[in-house]
């Protein structure tokens, strides 16, 4: 067994696993970060970055919980970033438009239950506001001005960069091959390049947690569902709020480029791409912006999401084995829920008062 030993092991360099080592290594623990490959590489840096749910008043109240909190975090989080790094992750307060109208009574009520701001837009108000809509058959919209959203591969580097510069440890390109446990607790973990010692092991792994613990014959319910976005490059400012129809989003980033996404597959961990998503998201967002009709698709990538039967994350202590933790199975809501998961996992590793009632989330539910 490795002498280089751990009070606590991350399994996975992803959003989750990097700031649940971040919240741990502020504690006062000694943390290493063990990931297959490179930090950040995997669904974190595909992302689009909206820092909400979709249709927030469709989401469970668990999600909405986790959502919340983090929303009112990411501004120190952003902060924080720039200032130990000196790279910016574009936090954006760009508000989000609905363009679903058969949405606008429940999202009225989820509004007033809620205490978010909330508007509905006509066609000259879309226009003044958008311009590049004109033409667009969506003559009205339910607007949600606080939605933000960040540059998930921006916010990755600097959160790595963070993390390096805190003299955390991150294993890249080591394979966890097996969970080491002896009379019900942790021991360690057995890895590609050898054994690590530890009490205590946090599998937030992704969409690949599940296969983590097969060889130690433990089961996870969690399962790849990829999901593709292309990218329109246009001028600074011909788009300024994110626009979602019909479960499709267009996002802006700063320096004009645009992003479309995304598809639900079910494909295992197939990471491809395919011309039919192109060309299908191609089409969805040129019916709801017609400006984009003159403009090539420039890049397109797929991300793998971490899904469960249920659709909520599992954040918690492992029923029967001590020592073992998670924080995964996020689907689509990883970028917008990921501090509040990793601050809630390290209040429950640390037996302190937990930030949300973690009942929801447990393993085994």
């Amino acid at each position: 067994m490795a002498k280089d030993n751990a009070d606590v092991i991350v399994v996975g360099a992803g959003v989750f696993g990097l700031l649940t080592a971040r919240e741990l290594h502020r504690a006062g623990l000694k943390v290493m970060l063990v990931d297959s490959g490179q930090p950040g590489r995997e669904a974190s840096r595909a992302s689009a970055g909206i820092l909400s749910p979709l249709y927030p008043w469709r989401a469970p109240g668990p999600i909405q919980a986790l959502a919340h909190w983090s929303q009112q975090y990411y501004p120190v989080l952003a902060d924080d970033m720039r200032r130990e790094t000196g790279l910016d992750p574009e936090l954006t307060n760009s508000g989000m438009l609905v363009f679903d109208e058969a949405e606008l009574q429940v999202a009225k009520a989820w509004a007033r239950y809620s205490a978010r701001p909330l508007d509905f837009l006509d066609e000259s108000q879309l226009l003044a506001c958008e311009p590049g809509l004109a033409g667009s058959p969506r003559d009205a919209a339910v607007f949600l001005p606080t939605v933000a959203h960040i540059h998930s591969s921006r916010f990755m580097r600097a959160l790595t960069e963070s993390i390096y510069s805190q003299g955390i440890p991150i294993r890249e390109d080591t394979r966890v091959e097996k969970l080491l446990v002896e009379n019900g607790k942790v021991t360690g973990i057995k890895t590609s390049l050898g054994e690590l010692s530890t009490g205590r092991v946090v599998i937030a792994a992704g969409a690949w947690s599940g296969e983590v613990l097969e060889a130690s014959e433990l089961a996870l319910d969690v399962r790849p569902v990829r999901g593709q976005i292309i990218q329109f490059d246009g001028p600074p400012g011909l788009l300024s709020r994110i626009l979602l129809a019909d479960g499709m989003y267009i996002l802006p980033r700063r320096n004009g480029r645009m992003l479309v996404g995304s598809t639900l597959e079910d494909v295992g961990f197939d990471k491809g791409i395919t011309r039919e998503a192109a060309e299908t998201l191609k089409d969805m967002a040129v019916s709801i912006m017609p400006a984009l009709a003159g403009l090539p698709v420039q890049r397109q990538w797929s991300g793998l999401r971490p899904s469960t039967t249920d659709q909520m994350p599992y954040i918690g202590r492992h029923p029967d084995i001590e020592g073992l933790f998670f924080n995964t199975g996020h689907y689509r809501h990883g970028m917008t829920t990921a501090p509040a998961s990793a601050r809630l996992l390290a209040d429950i590793l640390r037996e302190e008062v937990p930030i949300l009632d973690p009942t929801a989330y447990r393993v085994g539910r």
